[in-house]
């Protein structure tokens, strides 16, 4: 018996076979199965990577579509681009703005502007800041509701035309199907809502807008207009059949015009700080006798060039607003609210030549001075001159202003009231100066306007309405208010207390005819008349004191 360590019953090893070579051919054939087998797998590959992006691009277009549709629908009921951003996403508002022309894109101080919800809001700076942009893209959020009503307003034509080119430019763009009628100065958009164009060159022209009801009034430069009364007038025309439509008022100014003071005082601008809501509360009486609060929300802003990213960079311009006037040049390009363009005093400043109210000593010689108007304006003012030859007017009395709802004086009224300031004060007024045209008879046996004043004692001097002197009591106030290089102050100075003499020096405009006078029709103009009157009449002199309180005879 073999032993278990016996290999010889085991198989021999297989033969190793060598293989043979392949031929060119069948090298061929393999190196073709293997080319068209990657060819097949990469246009597989290539087909997936097709379809996905096909797919992502309907998905793209598909939610841009939706996007933009809901952005529309936000803007249509007044959502703006913040709210759009935290609903609908940064991300897709963006790529929006890459796939479609970007006819307006706000920056900051425009958006602020725009976001605006008050009743009234004012966008004030200096040129180039971009303000009357956002300010007639504003009312295209409501275009779409038939209803609708717009109208905007410049203070003359030749700038309506203006503001006319530049909004077909932008209304064309943003809606193609908007259709702008030339004779009637009214687009007219497809929802059948408006915006109509118009101008105010004269108090008799807000009559043109007497029953038409606009959703939304926009002033442009309304500083340019005289008188708020104009203004209040034509916002007597806000108001909208449609309840769930906004109405609302937008204006813009250069802190610029003659009408500046009004704008400032109507919008709390020297009061409130820019951009913070102002609340005006009124209670009103019911038909049946109850009571009720109502409000009117206000907010202005301040811009500058420097705000606007398209004009902060353009050399040309800005060396152009620097080379301005100074008065100008801090108006149009630091958007100072101080401005005094066209006003008859610039070299008139609040720092320089107010002074707080103080008692006169009774040492100082004392003069009035007086224009008298029953419907057009009367003004008593009051000047004392110090020993060393300083005026300060101290004291005013205006009445009978057109905006006047109260009483208005008689011109025998109003020389008693006059006695009656001066008596309260226990003080002597030297001589009074009046305007002569109260010396004119009115009819062979009536007495003149003067005749009644006297009667009451006031006993006054005409004052000098001779060729030139119109002109010369201008140069006269220019005079008094410059700097005298030897004491560094003005020889006129104005207390506090006489509010109606400042705003006259910061808003009297000039003559728009006539540079060396005032403009005559303007409501200030019966302040700047006394003024002159009792600075002419030469109060440095020395006229005979008769008594105390006793008129003066000459």
């Amino acid at each position: 018996m073999d032993s278990p360590d016996s290999t010889t019953d085991l198989p021999p090893p297989p033969k190793r076979v060598k293989k043979r070579p392949p031929t060119k051919k069948e090298k061929a054939e393999t190196k073709e199965i293997r080319k068209k087998k990657v060819a097949e797998f990469v246009k597989l590959q290539k087909k997936k990577i097709d379809e996905k992006k096909t797919l992502e691009k309907k998905l793209k277009e598909k939610a841009e579509k939706q996007a933009w549709a809901y952005v529309q629908s936000k803007k249509r009921s007044g959502i703006l681009s913040k709210e759009i951003e935290d609903v609908a996403g940064a991300a897709v508002v963006n790529e929006i703005a890459r796939n479609h022309k970007v006819i307006f894109q706000p920056f900051p101080k425009q958006v602020a502007y725009l976001e605006a919800a008050e009743d009234h809001v004012l966008a004030g700076g200096g040129r180039g800041s971009g303000k009357s942009e956002a300010f007639f893209i504003e009312p295209l959020r409501y275009v779409s509701n038939p209803v609708f009503r717009g109208l905007f307003i410049r203070k003359n034509l030749k700038d309506l035309q203006d503001l006319i080119g530049r909004a077909i430019d932008k209304y064309k763009a943003l809606i193609p199907s908007v259709q702008y009628k030339i004779k009637d100065q009214i687009f007219v958009f497809p929802s059948g809502a408006t915006i109509s164009f118009g101008h105010l060159d004269d108090e008799q022209a807000v009559e043109k807008y007497r029953g038409q009801e606009y959703a939304f009034i926009g002033i442009d430069e309304i500083s340019q207009i005289p008188e708020y009364n104009w203004v209040s007038r034509l916002l007597g025309s806000l108001r909208c059949s449609d309840p769930n439509q906004k109405t609302y008022f937008r204006a813009t100014t250069n802190w610029t015009g003659v009408g500046i003071d009004w704008v400032k005082e109507y919008f709390h601008v020297d009061t409130h700080p820019q951009g913070k809501t102002i609340v005006e509360r009124s209670e009103v009486t019911l038909p049946d006798g109850a009571k009720k609060e109502v409000m009117l929300t206000k907010k202005w802003f301040n811009s500058t060039i420097f705000d606007n990213p398209k004009m902060a960079n353009d050399t040309q311009y800005l060396a152009f607003l620097n080379s301005q006037p100074e008065y100008l040049k801090r108006a149009w390009l630091y958007g100072e609210t101080t401005s005094v363009e066209g006003i008859a005093f610039p070299d008139f400043s609040k720092e320089t030549h107010v002074i707080p109210n103080f008692e006169i000593p009774r040492s100082w010689k004392k003069f009035s001075g007086a224009d008298y108007g029953y419907s057009d304006g009367a003004a008593n003012i009051w000047i004392a001159v110090s020993p060393e030859g300083d005026h300060y007017v101290y004291r005013e009395f205006v009445c009978n202003k057109k905006k006047d709802t109260g009483k208005h004086y008689t011109a025998k009224e109003f020389a008693q009231k006059a006695l009656e300031i001066e008596q309260e004060a226990q003080e002597y007024v030297l001589r009074r100066i009046i305007d002569g045209s109260v010396w004119d008879k009115r009819g062979s046996n009536e007495p003149s306007l003067y005749d009644e004043m006297r009667q009451v004692g006031y006993i006054a001097m005409p004052a000098d309405q001779t060729a030139g002197s119109r002109r010369a009591g201008k140069n006269k106030i220019h005079e008094l208010l410059r700097i005298d290089p030897e004491t560094k102050k003005p020889k006129l100075f104005v207390t506090d207390n006489c509010v109606n003499i400042i705003k006259m020096f910061y808003g009297l405009p000039l003559d728009s005819k006539n540079a060396e006078d005032v403009d005559t029709k303007h409501p200030l103009d019966c302040e700047y008349d006394a003024l002159r009157y009792v600075l002419m009449s030469r109060p440095s002199g020395r006229p005979k004191l008769v008594g105390y309180n006793t008129p003066i005879i000459y």
